[in-house]
């Protein structure tokens, strides 16, 4: 039953309160209501698809039959697959080597102020070096500890390190106060420094409009590709043509929100029992947080994950009710079943839904702060448009973003081209609940890839990873003779 598999869990900093005397590293606990997200962001401990989220109302109990010593958490990776670029640098990793090398403790300038940095070099068991730097605390902790006795210091372990890359040199790092760097540890269940809970601050999304949706999509908004998008270093609002081709069920296609406010519910555990006795089924009545009532009369509402492609790439787009209802025709009312329940099969969806799959749609999302600094990869739609004329006209626009811009995606390791043969979005039915239709051989002979040359015109390149060189051309008079 214990086999060692980890998984994330984050407490908002409003939360942390309430649960800090319940936790402590080294506990056993089970957890009892509590909410289960997507695991996303630059900054992953575990590589497990989701993590557990704390909400006011998760109970914390305490398990008589501790896990096994030898679990501990700590799983040391190769040095290899971090220097060669095997291991995605978004998840926090731990490393074991002998300590071969030190450098001294340094004063260097970050944002102003002196921040203490020191450099550890670690060698493991097939002879592979690995740079640590440490930064603030973590570098003063270990310089100190090294100048004590520095005989006796062999081996040093690195949990949750990030990996850093820096003129194509990888490296790790401590990441904030997340990490623990312990000198000499016991093999054995190793012994670490302690672990501060993981505290994540929810930012709003902002949904502004103003105009119609034909000058909205076809003059205010820019136009990307999925490539473009996933490579944008800008907060920005842009339209994207792509092709639904599944739905990701993981998390449901709908949930219970209240009648009133339209937020979603809350499980909450009845009053009764002990706390410190484990039962396998707890009774559940629901709660909006936001209204302050107990069981307020329930209405489902959608919350679909589409997973959508272009000639670029693919990635996950949400729609929330209202979006929903305008591609599937029906309510969720209709469709979800009378049962409150909280599971829901991903077998389960019904057709309706699952008959959006292969229609191509126009899809107003937003790039934000999450999607660039803690790297997300589900955009939030805010607008669609499923009227057959409108995405017609869309494709083949002949304006500066109405070409596709094959070569623009560039940035990491290597850049993204696709010829003008692979380039070809295939547009499938493209019926909404009005009924029209595209035939997809006339839109494919109609939309227009370009190729490299045809790209040179500087507003065609909406890349936000490009500049655009601006050359000034002195312009002279030539004046005919009159014949």
């Amino acid at each position: 039953m214990t086999k060692g598999h980890k998984i994330q869990a984050t407490i908002k900093n409003s939360l942390t309160g309430l649960f800090r005397d319940q936790l402590g590293e080294g506990d056993t606990r089970i957890l009892i209501n509590f909410g289960l997200f997507h695991s996303a962001g630059m900054y992953r401990t575990t590589n497990h698809p989701y993590r557990i989220a704390f909400i006011p109302n998760t109970k914390v109990r305490k398990c008589e039959i501790p896990l096994p010593y030898e679990l501990d958490g700590f799983s040391p990776v190769k040095f290899g697959d971090i220097l060669d670029g095997t291991l995605d640098d978004n998840y926090l990793v731990d490393v074991l080597g002998q300590l071969v090398n030190v450098t001294q403790l340094e004063d260097i300038p970050v944002n102003g102020k002196d921040t203490k940095k020191i450099t550890l070099e670690l060698r493991d068991e097939l002879d592979q070096s690995l740079s640590v730097v440490l930064w603030g605390a973590f570098a003063e902790h270990i310089n100190n500890n090294i100048q004590a006795a520095p005989e006796t210091i062999v081996v040093c372990a690195v949990q949750f390190g990030k990996i850093k890359v820096w003129k194509n040199n990888r490296s790790l790092s401590n990441a904030y106060n997340c990490s623990a760097v312990v000198l000499n540890p016991e093999l054995t269940g190793s012994s670490k420094d302690d672990l501060s809970l993981a505290v994540v601050n929810s930012n709003p999304f902002a949904i502004v409009g103003g105009v119609s949706d034909r000058e909205d999509f076809f003059v205010h908004t820019p136009r990307r590709t999925i490539c473009e998008v996933k490579w944008s270093r800008e907060i920005a609002k842009c339209i994207v043509m792509a092709t639904i081709f599944s739905i990701d069920g993981d998390m449901g296609w709908y949930y219970w929100s209240c009648s009133v406010c339209a937020k979603k519910v809350t499980h909450i555990l009845l009053e009764g029992g002990d706390d410190d006795e484990a039962t396998e089924f707890l009774p559940l009545t629901f709660q909006c947080t936001k209204c302050n009532i107990d069981n307020p009369v329930l209405v489902p509402r959608f919350k679909l994950h589409l997973r959508v492609t272009d000639h670029t790439g693919d990635t996950t787009f949400m729609l929330w009710d209202n979006l929903t209802q305008q591609i599937i025709g029906q309510t969720s009312t209709q469709l979800a079943p009378p049962e409150h329940n909280e599971i829901q099969e991903e077998d389960l969806i019904p057709v309706v839904v699952t008959n959006v799959i292969g229609k191509t749609f126009l899809f107003k999302i937003c790039i934000d702060k999450e999607h660039i600094v803690y790297k997300h990869n589900t955009y939030k739609v805010m607008k669609i448009i499923t009227d057959a004329d409108m995405i017609s006209e869309f494709s083949v626009l002949d304006s500066p973003h109405g070409t596709i811009d094959t070569v623009g995606c560039i940035g990491g390791g290597g850049s993204f081209v696709s010829s003008p043969s692979e380039g070809t979005l295939l547009l499938t039915d493209v019926d909404g609940p009005s009924g029209s239709s595209i035939s997809p051989d006339s839109t494919q002979a109609k939309r227009k890839v370009s190729t490299p040359k045809a790209s040179i015109d500087t507003d065609e390149q909406t890349s936000t990873s490009k500049k655009i060189c601006h050359v000034k051309v002195k312009l002279e008079k030539i004046e005919k003779t009159k014949e």
